[in-house]
């Protein structure tokens, strides 16, 4: 099975981002790192679910500070805003389910 079938990039990313902007959703959605395929990508969720634990706020800045303190490209966290697009709250709930989803299909195969 080829990955695209298994991961998407783009959703991932749109996760992370709609988080960022919209930090309460941390507190409500059941996210596991296991949700997101790729590494760098878990890694944000694994990072902004110690801050959200540990009450530290989260931004761009310290998001990126942490990703550097682990190992990871702090560059990357530009990348996820791009022009024109809305990252709402409201859409959440459904990324979380196709996230889930395509976690289950990987676990299959």
């Amino acid at each position: 099975m080829k990955d695209n079938h298994i991961y998407n990039q783009e959703l991932e990313e749109t996760m992370i981002a709609t988080l960022v902007m919209n930090p309460e959703l941390l507190l409500v959605l059941r996210l596991k790192e296991e949700h997101f395929y790729n590494w760098h990508n878990s890694l944000s969720i694994k990072i902004l679910l110690q801050m959200v634990k540990h009450v530290e706020a989260i931004n761009l800045v310290t998001l990126g500070m942490r990703l550097f303190e682990a190992g990871g490209k702090p560059s990357k966290i530009n990348t996820l805003f791009g022009d024109n697009v809305f990252y709402s709250n409201l859409f959440a709930p459904t990324y979380l389910k196709q996230l889930a989803e395509l976690c289950a299909i990987r676990k299959i195969h």
